[in-house]
């Protein structure tokens, strides 16, 4: 009977921890609102990159992360993100938003904001 109990109590150990660490380590991918699609901004100049933040459920652990410029070339594969230089460090996916300053770069029709993750981006837009 001792035996029983015991291996009953482990399982729902076992079982609770498993559940936690599924939550812990979820991905959250948040929807990027701003930049959006044909917007236009200017070298050197500031602006507001905003996403919907995702709801957490309890005990989930929030998660930070970069956000780096980027653009697509359709003549080369990838996003061709400037990862020595991000626009911003550790932010929370909770936040919502982040002042960035966007530097002098080549003007082209084809940049994107990625945050948190390659999979996280925005639309194509324009800085010239």
């Amino acid at each position: 009977m001792f035996s029983s109990k015991l291996t009953a109590s482990l399982t729902l150990l076992v079982a609770a921890a498993s559940t936690a660490s599924a939550m812990t380590t979820a991905v959250f991918r948040p929807v990027i609102t701003s930049p959006q699609a044909g917007e236009f901004w200017a070298h050197d100049s500031d602006h507001t990159v905003t996403w919907d933040p995702p709801v957490i459920p309890a005990g989930g652990v929030e998660q930070r992360g970069d956000i780096w410029l980027g653009y697509w070339d359709p003549f080369s594969v990838g996003q061709h993100l400037d990862f020595a230089h991000p626009l911003a460090t550790n932010v929370s996916v909770l936040a919502g938003s982040v002042d960035v300053h966007i530097p002098n770069p080549k003007p082209r029709t084809s940049y994107i904001i990625v945050a948190f993750e390659s999979s996280v981006m925005s639309p194509e837009f324009t800085i010239g």
